[in-house]
Order: structure tokens, then C-alpha cells, then sequence
């Protein structure tokens, strides 16, 4: 897997001056390089020239705005909440303490009722 830490991050803007050919050529390269180690940059350059090939530029920048508002808003509304990471781990450790719990009284039970102690004699309900 490639090392994709030293990528730089690429804005709508930037993906937007690339198709627009406002880059210079070095940038361009680092763009497309970086879209050839990211799949996520090269379906977002793509869908960029389709939307742009679509619709007027100022129109897409106003909707970029707005998403962008919108998921800043999301985020921020969801951080007065704790996460419930660990909402229902209490059950795991009640069940297996009933069942060390029960193990525990069915061995002990088993070698008190046997002959020998290093050889139970288990009286089996079947």
C-alpha cells in the first residue's frame, strides 16, 4: 500500500483551477500524480469536469459553500453528544461471570460427590 501521508490535500478550488488549466504545469503533475495514489482525488477531479461541463462555475462554487456550511453545522451539532462507544459491554461481563459463577458450582458440586477426588464420578441427567 502507498504511503499516502506526504499527498498534499487538494481543495475544489484547486480541482477547479487544474480543469480550468490555471495550474502550472509542476502543480498539474503533483495533482495528477496524486490522483494516480488516490482514488478518492481522481473521482473527485472527474466528477468536477462533469459537473462544470453541466452547469456555470459561480453555481457550483455557491453549492460547494453551502455543503460545506451545512456538514460544518452537522459536525458541530454532534459534538454537545458523547459517543456510546461501549453502551452495552456491561452484559458481556455479566455473562461471563454467570458462567464462570456456574462452572464453578457444577465442578465444585461434581467433586464433592465422588469417590476420589482426582477422579470425579459425574452422575450425568441423560
Amino acid at each position: 500500500m502507498a504511503n499516502i501521508d506526504h499527498i498534499k490535500q487538494y481543495s475544489a478550488a484547486d480541482i477547479q483551477r487544474y480543469l480550468e488549466g490555471k495550474m502550472l504545469p509542476a502543480e498539474m503533475h503533483a495533482l495528477e500524480q496524486a490522483a494516480l495514489e488516490d482514488p478518492f482525488l481522481a473521482d473527485a477531479i472527474e466528477g468536477m469536469q462533469q459537473t462544470l461541463a453541466q452547469h456555470d462555475a459561480s453555481l457550483v462554487d455557491t453549492h460547494l459553500q453551502q455543503l460545506g456550511e451545512q456538514l460544518q453545522e452537522r459536525v458541530h451539532k454532534n459534538d454537545s453528544k458523547p459517543a456510546r462507544v461501549i453502551a452495552f459491554a456491561w452484559w458481556k461481563a455479566a455473562a461471563a461471570a454467570i458462567i464462570v459463577i456456574t462452572g464453578s458450582i457444577w465442578a465444585y458440586n461434581a467433586f464433592q460427590q465422588s469417590n476420589a477426588p482426582w477422579l470425579p464420578n459425574i452422575n450425568w441427567p441423560w
